[in-house]
């Protein structure tokens, strides 16, 4: 049952970035603030979760996944609920920030337990599974918001995510088991970089892991976007950018599936191609839309949908690829790809900060050009024969 509590508890952690979207233009009139510092509190969430994760990897091997994920459950909770409260934008801000720590204390501790409980392949199509059922988070999450919003405040939507997040934590008090190898691991600085130092240097490990965070880099730059686009310059309500999120995960759900359909019979490698495939041809068709046809935001749909098929596709593949290229502990090796998510998450907004114009043709542009910088370095890995034949 691990999995599947896990994923429960895996979810109000990301409505806790994804529910309150729609929730943005209230709070930057309610906090008397501007667009830039409401913005700020999204990259509050990914900097707390960036600083932290290459701690919680190395801790967690050395006092048990357990401890560490269940005590930043409890900081979570109470974190959402200070945001809740909160009656300034620099509080709220501060509030993000913890709220993101306490997801590196979940994210490393969870997904190092998936990948020391199965065999590659089995990983691969857990992790699939979990993130078919975690993508609901961007999906239905402004959705959800937007009908909390209907009835009540955007406060009420932190009170709501504490609450839900109370329940998977007390069941995975029970039923998470410990995978580490408790004290078996030094913890200390030495030991602690030396280890980050030889995984950094494991080019094979590092080429999967950004070629892959380009991906998530483009998913993220949709998320932060897409609300004041469609919002301000097309004018949308709540309800209607939940469902066009719908659209947009719903098409990553559809990808994790076709992953775990095809894993048995294709190499993974093929698979990783057939993903790039579709995130390619996703921004070419978004792109030559707005050149020839106008900037109608529902024919650009079927582009944004093609780039999240493809991430649904290749993401569970690439995490597991780069995991089995070190034979470092587990826990910096997760805690490596998790720090790399919040970190180019971070990344992303700010390229959304200093590029987004409040246009459709900007929002495109920034998500195609962390594809083709993705596809980019993944081609050169097989030209400089730095990604070897599958076993």
């Amino acid at each position: 049952w691990f999995p599947f509590i896990f994923v429960l508890y895996e979810m109000a952690s990301y409505l806790s970035n994804d529910a309150y979207l729609p929730a943005m233009p209230l709070i930057k009139i309610d906090l008397n603030t501007t667009d830039d510092m409401v913005l700020t509190s999204l990259s509050a969430w990914f900097l707390g979760g960036c600083l932290v994760q290459l701690f919680v990897g190395p801790i967690s091997d050395y006092i048990g996944r357990r401890k560490v994920l269940l005590s930043g459950g409890l900081v979570f909770i109470l974190s959402t609920i200070a945001c809740g409260l909160s009656t300034s934008v620099h509080w709220l801000i501060s509030m993000r920030f913890i709220e993101g720590t306490t997801i590196a204390t979940m994210a490393v501790t969870g997904y190092a337990t998936i990948h020391e409980l199965f065999d590659s392949k089995q990983a691969i199509k857990t992790i699939a599974h979990i993130n078919s059922i975690s993508i609901l988070a961007p999906a239905f999450g402004p959705l959800l918001g937007a009908m909390i919003l209907q009835w009540s405040s955007w406060q009420m939507i932190f009170y709501i995510l504490a609450l839900w997040a109370l329940l998977p934590l007390i069941l995975l008090k029970w039923d998470m088991p410990e995978t580490a190898a408790v004290k078996q691991t030094p913890l200390n600085l030495k030991s602690i970089l030396g280890s980050y130092k030889r995984i950094i240097s494991n080019k094979r490990f590092m080429l999967y892991l950004i070629s892959s965070r380009t991906i998530f880099s483009a998913l993220i730059v949709w998320l932060s976007a897409g609300p004041f686009l469609l919002y301000e310059t097309y004018k949308m309500d709540g309800l209607l950018f939940g469902l066009s999120q719908l659209f947009v995960f719903g098409a990553y759900i559809v990808g994790t599936r076709i992953n775990s359909s095809l894993i048995e019979s294709f190499k993974l490698h093929t698979i990783l191609w057939l993903g790039w495939g579709f995130c390619l041809s996703g921004c070419a068709y978004s792109i030559i839309y707005l050149l020839l046809c106008g900037s109608k935001f529902y024919f650009i749909l079927p582009g944004l949908m093609l780039v999240t098929l493809g991430s649904g596709l290749s993401l569970p593949i690439y995490s597991r690829l780069a995991i089995d290229q070190s034979t470092e502990a587990m826990g910096p090796k997760v805690a490596m790809t998790t720090f790399s998510m919040t970190l180019f998450g971070v990344i992303a907004s700010m390229f959304v900060n200093l590029f987004f114009t409040n246009s459709l043709m900007s929002m495109i542009l920034i998500i195609s050009s962390f594809i083709l910088a993705g596809f980019t370095i993944f081609s050169l890995g097989f030209i400089f024969k730095l990604i070897g034949k599958e076993k």
